[in-house]
């Protein structure tokens, strides 16, 4: 049976697929110019705002991880000794 709704429905699949494709490497090329050509400073502006509210906290001087990492390690299901062989097994993994 040639022609009939299945295979008109996987033409018009095949033909939204090239489109799309098509499609795709068109909208890469428009972000990569978007990307370019944009001006850093003034969309920073826009999403946070004036730039003198950037400029009100103080420079990090760490990352944050050591606080992380020590909040991570207070974890109290950590101290719990139920807990103590699910934690053995997923180090294992």
């Amino acid at each position: 049976m040639s022609g009939g709704p299945a295979d008109q429905e996987r033409e018009l699949l095949r033909y939204w697929v090239e489109t799309w494709q098509r499609a795709g490497v068109e909208l890469e090329e428009i972000r990569r110019q978007e990307i370019e050509t944009a001006d850093t400073k003034k969309a920073i502006l826009q999403l946070f705002g004036t730039a003198g509210s950037m400029d009100t906290a103080p420079p990090r001087m760490t990352s944050g991880l050591v606080e992380q990492t020590s909040m991570v390690c207070a974890d109290p299901i950590r101290e719990d000794p139920r807990m103590r062989p699910l934690l053995e097994a997923a180090r294992d993994l």
